[in-house]
C-alpha cells in the first residue's frame, strides 16, 4: 500500500506544521461506490456476475482558498482510493485510484455573506451558513490487478490520466473555531477510458470470462464522506 503510506505521511506533515504556516486545510474519508454497465466479470457456468471495478474506501487531503467578497471557495483535493470486487472464482480484481479534484464549495443561502471566518462562529442559522453545492471537475489514475490466475494477466493496467466532473452538496457543522466537521455526498462522472481488456473473450467453458467493452469504459461514482477542516489562521 504504499499509496496509502505516502498520503499519511503527506497528512501528518501539514498536522506539523500547520500552526507555523498558519495553513487552512482538510483531512478526508470517504467511501464510494462504483457502477459500470458493461465492465464485469462473468461465471458461465454458474451465471454469476460481478460487477468491476469494485467499491472503494478513499481519504484525502485539501487546502481551503475563497474569493475576497462572495462565499465561493475552492478547494483543490489530493486523494488515495483502493477498490476491490470479489470474482466469481473466489479471486479478487483490485485497484488504486489516485486523483485530484478542485472542489468548489458553492454558499447558495449565504452567497453575500461575511464569510472569511469558522462555520462555529455563526451559529444563528448554521444550516444558511453551512450548506453548500459542490462543482468538482478533477482527473484520476488508476492501476488494476488481481490474484486470479485466469484472468490475473488482463488485469495488470493502467488507465492513464481519466478526466471526471462531479456534483454534490455539503454541510459545514463548526465544532470550534479551529475545527469544522463537514459531511458531504458527491456522484461524479468518469469519461471514457481504457481499462483491462480480455485478449481472448471466448475463453474455457470451465473458467470465468473476462467480459469488458472492446473499446472506452464509463464509470459512474457515488461518494459519501466526512472532511474535518482546520482553521490555524483564524484568530
Amino acid at each position: 500500500m504504499p499509496g496509502m503510506r505516502s498520503l499519511v505521511l503527506i497528512s501528518l506533515l501539514f498536522l506539523a506544521t500547520a500552526s507555523t504556516l498558519h495553513a487552512q486545510f482538510g483531512l478526508r474519508a470517504s467511501y464510494q461506490i462504483h457502477q459500470a454497465e458493461d465492465w464485469q466479470v462473468l461465471d458461465p457456468i454458474m451465471n454469476q456476475t460481478t460487477g468491476l471495478p469494485g467499491n472503494s474506501y478513499a481519504m484525502g487531503i485539501d487546502y481551503w482558498l475563497r474569493l475576497p467578497n462572495m462565499r465561493i471557495e475552492f478547494l483543490p483535493t489530493l486523494s488515495y482510493a483502493q477498490s476491490s470486487a470479489t470474482l466469481p472464482d473466489s479471486h479478487t480484481f483490485d485497484g488504486q485510484w489516485f486523483a485530484f479534484r478542485l472542489n468548489t464549495h458553492i454558499y447558495l443561502f449565504d452567497l453575500l455573506g461575511d464569510c472569511d471566518c469558522p462555520t462555529f462562529s455563526k451559529q444563528n442559522d448554521f444550516l444558511r451558513k453551512g450548506f453548500f453545492v459542490n462543482i468538482s471537475p478533477g482527473v484520476s489514475y488508476a492501476t488494476f490487478d488481481s490474484d486470479s490466475p485466469e484472468i490475473g494477466a488482463f488485469a495488470k493496467k493502467n488507465t492513464g490520466l481519466i478526466p471526471t466532473l462531479g456534483a454534490g452538496i455539503g454541510l459545514d457543522i463548526g465544532v470550534s473555531d479551529l475545527v469544522t466537521m463537514t459531511p458531504f455526498a458527491t456522484a461524479r462522472y468518469f469519461f471514457p477510458f481504457t481499462g483491462p481488456q480480455q485478449t481472448n473473450p471466448g475463453g474455457d467453458i470451465d473458467r470465468p470470462d473476462f467480459q469488458l467493452p472492446t473499446g472506452a469504459i464509463a464509470l459512474w461514482q457515488i461518494q459519501a464522506g466526512l472532511r474535518l477542516g482546520f482553521r490555524f489562521d483564524y484568530r
